[in-house]
């Protein structure tokens, strides 16, 4: 996709991937190069590409906005039960 960076989705897995890459290239490098693909690239790359993935509705020379989901704001008590509440 010409514009992954669009698509926060795609910004936080492929970040995700490279601290996994690191992760492992440091301490395993005699298999962590496999583990990587297994078990992190081909799961995060067939969710970015799923049929309601992140970009299911773009193509190479189309971008779409990624839709937010519709959501009612939590109360400000709920919010108080969380453990990091003071930063809110």
């Amino acid at each position: 996709m010409p514009r992954w960076w669009a698509h926060p989705e795609a910004i936080s897995r492929l970040y995700a991937l490279w601290r996994a890459w690191e992760t492992l290239r440091v301490s395993d490098p005699q298999t962590g190069m496999s583990i990587w693909w297994r078990d992190h690239l081909d799961p995060h790359l067939t969710a970015l590409a799923a049929e309601y993935g992140p970009f299911s509705r773009c193509s190479p020379d189309k971008h779409t906005e990624p839709r937010p989901l519709p959501v009612i704001p939590a109360p400000p008590d709920v919010l108080a039960q969380l453990p990091d509440a003071n930063g809110i």
